[in-house]
């Protein structure tokens, strides 16, 4: 086998490892609605692709959704169009009772011209249920007379159904905990908090309740009001001595129950951070969390530190497998260079070997040349020295031709 074949077969392995590790990443999409054929404005308008699409099989209430059309300008005697106000390229949203409005504000001031292609896109959502409207539309100046002119009414239209959450509820939970620290006096001083709504309703002001190892800081954290979706990061001042190289901090949000939620089960978040003092990577500095548990609990039962090691344990088990099959490529890729190394350096014999051949076979035609400018007597020494060099030329042909034939 050749050198260059060689080559080739460690480039076919290392494709074929880098494959093997390739994990493909799959973003499922629906779509609610798509264009079947372009459709043309008087003014050489063209949508030529429209649809909406999200990530749920059904649209719900306060659900986002996202409309992209696709414009190209067919000349229809104007040389030029203008975008202009009001909206530029937009969307016109009807909602079930027929109130119309502007989704979007695009390309004002843009000029465009013949043949040029532009694309509209805007993430919309919905306030009610019902079957709502959901048209491209324009505003352009012509060329011809510096016209102001819409889209036709009902252009290329698409109704999507939405459907009505029952009774929407907030659902609060706690994100991420924190701590700041007076390591000289052994105190943590400050806690800090993100607490997010992730259900469908606002969430009226509310109280976090904070713990450090079990015991209930004496600090009421309040919390103002928030919408869906929506966080927000709380700073709270506390005094709390610590006396090991680590502490347990907890966060509860709605700690009174006050608020009527999707789930009251998820309220609770705990963290263990390293204390200064204790762990050498925090000396006279913050401090740093180095495992976070998002417990699921309420006001009255709270998970044992035992039952929270033991996800730690999970956590730490993951990380093993994790580095296992890094350590399983890191070999293969070793190997794979010490397999490259072989070929290249058998490669290189085999030429050596090569030019030898080639270099002893001119020093036998020189010795037997009976050219006038060349005459060499040979006497029996040298017949006998020519012979042995032929017979381990002939040696070193044989191997050759094995070699190459392995």
């Amino acid at each position: 086998m050749s050198g260059k074949k060689f080559r080739a077969l460690g480039f076919a392995i290392c494709i074929i490892i880098l494959l093997l590790m390739a994990v493909p990443a799959v973003s499922a999409t629906v779509t609610y609605y798509s264009q079947e054929e372009p459709v043309i404005s008087p003014e050489g308008l063209k949508i030529n692709s429209y649809k909406i699409f999200g990530d749920l099989p059904d649209v719900f209430t306060d659900d986002d959704i996202t409309a992209l059309y696709m414009l190209q300008y067919e000349s229809t005697g104007y040389n030029q169009l203008v975008i202009d106000q009001p909206g530029g390229l937009f969307f016109v949203i009807t909602d079930p009772q027929g109130n119309s409005a502007r989704s979007g504000s695009n390309y004002i001031g843009k000029t465009i011209y013949p043949g040029d292609y532009i694309n509209v896109k805007e993430t919309i959502s919905f306030d009610k249920p019902g079957v709502w409207k959901i048209s491209p539309g324009y505003t352009v100046i012509t060329g011809a007379g510096m016209q102001k002119v819409s889209n036709p009414k009902d252009w290329q239209v698409a109704e999507i159904n939405v459907i009505g959450r029952e009774n929407p509820k907030p659902d609060l939970i706690i994100e991420n905990i924190m701590a700041d620290f007076d390591s000289v006096n052994g105190i943590i001083s400050r806690i800090s908090y993100t607490i997010r709504n992730i259900g469908d309703a606002d969430s009226d002001p509310s109280i976090t309740a904070l713990f450090a190892d079990s015991n209930r800081i004496d600090t009421v954290s309040n919390v103002g009001y928030l919408p869906p979706g929506e966080s927000i990061t709380i700073f709270e001042p506390v005094s709390v001595k610590y006396s090991g190289s680590t502490s347990l901090i907890e966060a509860q949000a709605d700690y009174n129950e006050q608020i009527n939620e999707t789930d009251d089960e998820n309220n609770l978040y705990e963290t263990i951070i390293d204390n200064p003092g204790f762990a050498d990577s925090f000396e006279n500095t913050g401090g740093g969390v180095i495992s976070n548990i998002n417990t699921i609990s309420d006001s009255n039962t709270r998970p044992s530190v035992a039952a929270e090691y033991n996800q730690c344990s999970v956590q730490v088990q993951g990380c093993a497998d994790i580095c296992f099959i890094c350590g399983v490529v890191g070999l293969l890729s070793i190997l794979l260079s010490i397999l490259s190394f072989a070929l290249g350096y058998f490669y290189g014999l085999n030429k050596n070997c090569e030019n030898q051949v080639r270099w002893m076979r001119s020093k036998i035609d020189f010795l037997r040349s009976d050219k006038d400018d060349c005459k060499i007597t040979l006497d029996e020494e040298d017949e006998d020295i020519t012979e042995k060099m032929e017979e381990e030329l002939e040696k070193a042909i044989d191997n050759l031709k094995n070699n190459k034939q392995e």
